[in-house]
C-alpha cells in the first residue's frame, strides 16, 4: 500500500493527462515493465468507471461502511495512513479520499459490483419444475390410454420420468436422442433446456428455451421466461444480465403471468 501512495500523485497526473511527452513515455514503459504499476493504474481505471457507473449515493453507502468498517479496526490511527495525508483526486465528487480505499485492498468498485449475489439470488428463487411435468406426463398417458402405445410417445415419457427422479444425466441423454428425431418438438427441447439448466451448463439452456418465449403455440412460455431468465443471470458479462431484465421485465408486466411477483421482487434486487 505503501508503494501505491507513493506512485498515486504519478498514476493521477499519467491519467490526466498531465505529463510531459518524456514523462508519459517512460511512465508507460513502467507499466509495461513493472506488473505492480500496471496493477496499481488499472485499479484506479477501474475506480473511475466504477463512479461513473455507480450513483453518488449509492457509492458513499459503500463508503461509508468500509469507513466504518477501517474506524472499527483503528486502522486510521496508523499516522502513515492517516485520511487527511491522503491526497484526494479531483476527479472524485466524495469527501473521502477513494484512491485510499483501493491502496488498503478493502474497496475496489467495478461495473456491476453494486448488484448482488447473483448465485444466491438463483439459489433462493430457483424450484425445479414439478407441475407442468405432471401436466405433461398426463397428457402422454391419456394419449397412449385412446390409442396404441406410441413408441416415440414413450421415449418422450422416459425421459421425462428421469428428469422428474431428477436423474439429469440420463434424462439430457434421452432427450438428446428424442430430439435427434423430433428436432422441432417444444416439451422436448423445454425439458433439454431445463435440463441443461440443471447441470449448470446456461449457455446451452439459454439456447433451447430463449426460442421458446416467442413460440406463439407453445403452451409453456411464462415458464420458459422464467427459467430463461434465471439461466441468463448466471451468464458471465453484462450480456446475460441485460437479457434477464429484459424477460423478467416481460414477467413483471404480464398480469396473467403465474411469475410476475417473483420477477419483480427478483428484478427489485437487480437495481
Amino acid at each position: 500500500m505503501k508503494n501505491f501512495i507513493e506512485n498515486i500523485d504519478h498514476i493521477e497526473a499519467y491519467l490526466n493527462g498531465e505529463l510531459s511527452p518524456q514523462e508519459h513515455s517512460a511512465f508507460e514503459k513502467r507499466i509495461q515493465t513493472e506488473p505492480e504499476i500496471k496493477e496499481q493504474v488499472e485499479s484506479v481505471q477501474d475506480l473511475i468507471k466504477g463512479i461513473s457507473f455507480a450513483s453518488e449515493k449509492k457509492l458513499k453507502v459503500k463508503l461509508d461502511s468500509v469507513e466504518s468498517k477501517l474506524n472499527k479496526e483503528s486502522f486510521f490511527k496508523s499516522k502513515e495512513y492517516n485520511m487527511s495525508n491522503t491526497r484526494k483526486f479531483r476527479w472524485i465528487p466524495l469527501a473521502a479520499s477513494m484512491a485510499f480505499l483501493v491502496a488498503a485492498g478493502l474497496f475496489f468498485l467495478k461495473p456491476g459490483t453494486t448488484n448482488p449475489d447473483l448465485g444466491k439470488l438463483y439459489a433462493e428463487y430457483y424450484k425445479p419444475d414439478t407441475e407442468v411435468i405432471k401436466e405433461v406426463l398426463d397428457r402422454i398417458e391419456a394419449r397412449g390410454l385412446a390409442t396404441e402405445t406410441n413408441k416415440d410417445d414413450e421415449k418422450l415419457k422416459a425421459a421425462l420420468i428421469a428428469y422428474e427422479k431428477y436423474d439429469y444425466k440420463s434424462a439430457r441423454t434421452q432427450l438428446s436422442k428424442f430430439l435427434d428425431d423430433f428436432p422441432e418438438d417444444q416439451t422436448a427441447r423445454f425439458y433439454m433446456g431445463l435440463t441443461q439448466l440443471n447441470m449448470g451448463n446456461y449457455a446451452l439452456a439459454i439456447d433451447y428455451l430463449q426460442p421458446l418465449c416467442t413460440e406463439e403455440t407453445f403452451p409453456y412460455k411464462d415458464q420458459a421466461k422464467w427459467y430463461l431468465s434465471l439461466g441468463c443471470t448466471q451468464i458471465e458479462g453484462p450480456d446475460g444480465i441485460i437479457l434477464a431484465k429484459k424477460y423478467l421485465n416481460q414477467l413483471v408486466q404480464d398480469n396473467s403471468s403465474a411469475y410476475q411477483k417473483n420477477a419483480k421482487a427478483f428484478l427489485s434486487h437487480m437495481e
